[in-house]
């Protein structure tokens, strides 16, 4: 993959992204004025405890996926995969039923189970460097999504399960089209299973998502706290104001992607550090002009779009830009060392991150509810972020000298 071709795929990701940002947008809005700050609360700790199990399902769907997509039998990774996706999203729907006493917990269980086969494929698609069919399901699910939520709430669900049976639609269908994208390249039905593939996937997949849970106290951890101690309708407004700030992360996910799949191809060189740097600098100054253009919205705005509960939601987007401005910078970098397969990077930023998460959230949050949230999150940001930049460079300046 040449430079030009890497230039044309990040900035056709990106436009792709942009549109599922649109469309997540559109899907939160649908929410907000449909069940106001109290529903779009308990929409976001389903999410997020999706989002938990997810962790476990990426083990053997993720990133190992895509690193040993070419190097091993694929049919090996898919029969493990579908196992795996059963067995994890079987044991979280348990917990959550054990601790809930619900009967949301089957939901967990189908839209975790459906978002494991969805991840193996997406990650497929980029080990394989077939972007355009990465991004062209990126758009398919949300728009499926959408589609559905609005069907359900004006026909036959009105209430909170139409988002939750909307997404495990989505899943499903999505999945299945993926299923033929990838089938028109590798042969995925012939299963067969290789102890010695389980142990590499498993190996990596850990070192890859002990990173990721780490990652996900840093980004999510003060739901609960900010839930617990303010209520649902407070975790409703900060969520939407999250999600705000993170759609930016957009730019520097689609440009990481590619550059990701980039360095799996070629491994690691002067050339590959160098344009990885580049391309977190492109990252920063459109996140940077994204920032701009949101803090120029009026918050008048805000309560039109999104409902009056969510007035001040500009205040907590404002706290939380300066961090979201470095990890748009940093998230590039960061997934250089994946593709290399040096994942340590990856578990030190996360678990430093992770330490001040908890120690911020349990300081700041009690005492300044949504404000306390907002600057935990941006310090905790800004913290784990500094770790990569200074790692990366680092590891910049000792590869030149031995080059020299």
């Amino acid at each position: 993959m040449d430079s030009k071709e890497v230039k044309r795929n990040s900035i056709i990701t990106i436009g792709v992204r942009s549109i599922n940002i649109l469309l997540n947008f559109v899907i939160t809005i649908c929410m907000t004025q449909f069940w106001g700050a109290e529903g779009k609360g308990t929409i976001a700790l389903f999410l997020a405890n999706l989002g938990l199990i997810t962790i476990g399902l990426n083990v053997l769907t993720a990133s190992s996926v895509a690193f040993f997509s070419k190097k091993l039998d694929i049919s090996k990774l898919f029969l493990q995969a579908i196992v795996w996706s059963f067995v994890v999203s079987l044991a979280g729907a348990a917990i959550v039923y054990l601790s809930t006493k619900t009967d949301i917990a089957w939901l967990i269980f189908c839209a975790s189970f459906f978002m494991g086969l969805y991840t193996f494929y997406s990650s497929v698609f980029i080990g394989e460097q077939k972007i355009n069919a990465y991004n062209i399901m990126s758009v398919v699910q949300p728009m499926i999504l959408l589609l559905l939520l609005l069907l359900f709430h004006y026909t036959i669900e009105p209430t909170l399960y139409a988002y939750f049976y909307s997404l495990i639609l989505s899943l499903i269908i999505s999945g299945i089209i993926s299923f033929f994208l990838v089938k028109r390249f590798k042969n995925i039905l012939k299963f067969s299973f290789e102890f010695s593939a389980l142990k590499k996937c498993f190996i990596y997949g850990c070192k890859e998502e002990l990173g990721h849970i780490l990652q996900f106290f840093i980004l999510r951890m003060s739901y609960y706290v900010l839930e617990f101690y303010s209520g649902r309708a407070a975790l409703g407004q900060f969520s939407t104001a999250v999600q705000i700030s993170e759609s930016i992360w957009i730019i520097s996910r689609s440009i990481a992607m590619v550059q990701y799949s980039k360095v799996i191809a070629e491994g690691r060189n002067k050339k590959t550090m160098q344009d990885n740097l580049k391309a977190a600098l492109y990252s920063l100054f459109i996140s940077f002009i994204c920032i701009v253009f949101v803090m120029l919205i009026p918050k008048s705005l805000f309560a039109f779009v999104f409902g009056e509960e969510f007035y001040n939601v500009k205040d907590i987007v404002l706290l939380l830009s300066p961090g979201i401005l470095i990890i748009s910078f940093s998230n590039v970098l960061v997934h250089y060392f994946s593709g290399i397969g040096n994942l340590n990077i990856s578990i030190l930023k996360s678990a430093v991150g992770a330490v001040f998460t908890v120690i911020l959230s349990f300081i700041l949050i009690p005492k300044y509810f949504l404000i306390g949230a907002g600057i935990t999150s941006s310090i905790v940001y800004i913290i784990s972020s500094v770790v990569v930049i200074v790692a990366f460079f680092n590891a910049k300046k000792k590869f030149y000298s031995l080059q020299n």
